[in-house]
């Protein structure tokens, strides 16, 4: 249960719990996120940690309850323990909701895709916390607006990475002939098949150096890749041989054998790919190259 020190939730409800056993009437402003996604424009936004911490402290007076509808095991039982008692932390099975306690919610931890299907009952819901990176589920798939959403970040560079760099040496090792033979029990394949790339022979674009496209160049940097990323601004990230911005895409495209999205889902990124510069799609500058997308 790691990630769940990255839940801006967690967080306070920790600091909260300090805060009594320390004596004190309520969490301090520095225990909160700094970052939430605001359902009312689909966007996110950065806020400041005093003005956002203001807001859910003054909405969660303790004893803090809540609501737990979430696929992930054990994940009721763990924010429990993490909180020391501080939240009283109850999980509901998505499949037979009560609609009474859906009503009175005020504080919900929950995947957007449980949450969707009874969004509308909750009435007195103040903040939702997502177990998912992005809110554009959310977003898509109730009408309701006024509450808090935060999302989970910070946790998810690892996995991705990890599985970023599982299929480049799945592709370039073609483990998928390699297990057919084992199945067909051919063994010795003299043909070509054993030939392949090393993994410091190719280039690797990154479509988004944030917080999870930066974890990927690392990492494919540590393999011994060149690597490329492009994003709206030049500016350098760790990991990172050459840097393009969004306004250089086909260029970016035209150099790499391998490129991963990890973009979100926004009015700026949807398309992308697709629009026209010069007259030909960005994507018509790829030469080959495998498109891994971990993005929206």
């Amino acid at each position: 249960m790691h990630a769940l020190r990255s839940f801006p939730l967690f967080r306070l409800l920790s600091h909260q719990h300090s805060a009594q056993r320390a004596g004190l009437s309520r969490p301090g402003v520095s225990s909160c996120v700094h970052r939430q996604a605001c359902l009312g424009g689909g966007s996110q936004r950065n806020v400041t940690r005093a003005s956002h911490a203001r807001v859910v402290s003054a909405s969660l007076a303790p004893p803090t309850e809540v609501l737990v509808l979430s696929k992930v095991e054990g994940l009721a039982e763990a924010l429990t323990a993490a909180c020391g008692g501080s939240a009283a932390v109850t999980a509901m099975d998505i499949t037979s909701p009560d609609e009474q306690v859906l009503r009175e919610a005020s504080v919900i931890v929950a995947d957007p895709p449980s949450f969707a299907g009874v969004s509308d009952q909750c009435s007195s819901l103040v903040w939702l916390q997502s177990t998912f990176a992005g809110c554009d589920a959310l977003i898509k798939t109730t009408t309701k607006r006024d509450f808090t959403c935060t999302r989970l970040s910070g946790v998810f560079g690892p996995k991705i990475s990890e599985y970023t760099m599982l299929h480049i040496l799945a592709i370039e090792r073609n483990l998928k002939q390699t297990w057919a033979d084992q199945d067909s029990r051919v063994w010795g394949r003299r043909d070509g098949q054993q030939s392949y790339r090393t993994l410091d022979q190719l280039t690797l674009g990154v479509l988004g150096v944030g917080d999870i496209g930066a974890h990927v160049a690392q990492t494919a940097k540590a393999f011994g890749m060149t690597v490329w990323g492009c994003r709206r601004s030049e500016e350098g990230a760790e990991g990172v041989d050459r840097m393009f911005t969004t306004e250089q895409l086909p260029e970016f495209l035209a150099g790499c054998d391998y490129v991963v999205n990890t973009m979100p889902s926004t009015a700026l990124t949807r398309g992308l790919l697709d629009r026209s510069k010069g007259g030909a799609p960005a994507l018509a500058a790829c030469r080959g190259a495998v498109l891994i997308n971990v993005g929206r």
